[in-house]
């Protein structure tokens, strides 16, 4: 609507999200099995997504909004297997995996709820989608984040 796509070129764009994501998990799993570091797991998607992110609604051409949706869908899938299989690289109980399992689905649902109603709402209120996206955006670099302050060699023996 903002820039003026037709209904067809911005659902393209949305596709492209996930379509990018399948081939970016496969790579991250199969480069899982490759290198056994994790802090690069989430540096450099992290990276990907926060840039991806505030690219694809500050940009103004649509080849540089392609280009950071792709870099949002690699940064998005790639470092899933990583957080996956990161209980067991730690070697913690069950008990505790269910309870980080069930928070992350709880407050990543959380957040995909709310944000289009953020988004929405600070849209109405000052007439443009900018505020809202950069809310959002600011917190698509926790992942970058994590891979900064996540421990070079993790503790293998933690209850």
């Amino acid at each position: 609507e903002t820039r003026g796509m037709s209904l067809n070129q911005a659902g393209f764009i949305t596709g492209l999200l996930p379509f990018v994501g399948i081939f970016a998990v496969l790579t991250g799993g199969a480069l899982g099995m490759r290198f056994t570091g994790t802090r690069p797991f989430f540096l450099i998607p992290g990276l990907l997504v926060g840039l991806g992110g505030l690219g694809s609604f500050l940009f103004g051409s649509t080849a540089l909004i392609y280009l950071a949706v792709i870099m949002l869908g690699i940064g998005s899938w790639s470092f899933t297997p990583k957080l996956l299989s990161l209980p067991m690289e730690l070697v913690v109980t069950q008990q505790k995996v269910a309870v980080v399992w069930g928070t992350l689905v709880t407050v990543s649902g959380t957040g995909m709820f709310l944000s289009p109603i953020v988004i929405g709402a600070l849209r109405d209120a000052t007439g443009t989608f900018v505020p809202g996206f950069l809310i959002f955006a600011v917190g698509a670099w926790f992942l970058f984040l994590a891979g900064i302050i996540y421990p070079k060699a993790a503790s293998r023996n933690q209850s």
